[in-house]
C-alpha cells in the first residue's frame, strides 16, 4: 500500500469517524435535550398545578370572608329588627307590630339567603354555628308571633313572654359570638 492509499484510507477513516462521533453526539444532544424538556415540562407542570392550588384557596378565602360578612351583617339586621318588633309587642302595640314585622321578615329573608352562602363556603364548623343563629332568630319569631296574636286577642302579651324572650336573646347573644369566633379561626387559619 503506497502513502497515497494509506492517507486516502486515514482520511475516510477519520471522516467516518468524525460523522460517526458527531451522529453519536447529536444522538446524545437528542436525548439530553429530550430529558431535560421532559424534567422541565414536568417542574412547569408542577408549578402549574402549585399555582392554582393557591389561588383556589385564595379565591376560598375571599369567598367566605364575603359570606360571612354578608351574615354577620344580615343576621345583626334581622336581630334589630326583631328586638323592634318585640317592643311594640310589649308595649301591646298591635298596629305598630304588625307594620315593623313586615320589615322585620324582609331582614330574615336576607339572613336565610346568606346563610345559605355560607353553607356553600363552609367549613363545617361556621355553618354550625351560623344555623343556630337561624334557629334563635326562628325561635324568636315565633315568640312574637305568638305574642302578637295573644295582644289581638287578650289584649296583652302572655305571662312569662319575657322571661322567655330574654333566654333566647341570651342564647342568641352567645351564638353570635360562637361566628365571630369560627370566622375568626376560619380566617386565621385558612387551611380549616
Amino acid at each position: 500500500m503506497d502513502q497515497g492509499t494509506a492517507a486516502l484510507i486515514a482520511g475516510i477513516a477519520g471522516l467516518v469517524g468524525a460523522v460517526g462521533g458527531a451522529i453519536a453526539g447529536a444522538i446524545g444532544a437528542v436525548r439530553g435535550a429530550r430529558i431535560s424538556a421532559t424534567e422541565t415540562g414536568r417542574a412547569l407542570m408542577e408549578q402549574t398545578q402549585q399555582q392554582a392550588r393557591s389561588e383556589y384557596s385564595h379565591w376560598l378565602l375571599q369567598y367566605r370572608i364575603s359570606s360571612y360578612e354578608e351574615f354577620v351583617n344580615s343576621a345583626r339586621e334581622s336581630g334589630d329588627k326583631t328586638l323592634h318588633v318585640w317592643r311594640l309587642v310589649k308595649k301591646n302595640d298591635l298596629q305598630g307590630a304588625l307594620q315593623a314585622l313586615a320589615a322585620e321578615s324582609s331582614a330574615y329573608t336576607g339572613m336565610i339567603q346568606s346563610s345559605a352562602r355560607v353553607s356553600v363556603a363552609g367549613p363545617r364548623q361556621v355553618v354550625i354555628a351560623v344555623q343556630k343563629v337561624v334557629d334563635l332568630t326562628e325561635a324568636s319569631k315565633q315568640l312574637i308571633t305568638r305574642e302578637v296574636r295573644s295582644i289581638g286577642d287578650s289584649g296583652s302579651v302572655t305571662q312569662g313572654a319575657e322571661r322567655e324572650w330574654q333566654e333566647i336573646m341570651k342564647e342568641r347573644s352567645l351564638a353570635d359570638k360562637g361566628v365571630i369566633r369560627e370566622v375568626q379561626e376560619v380566617v386565621q387559619n385558612p387551611s380549616v
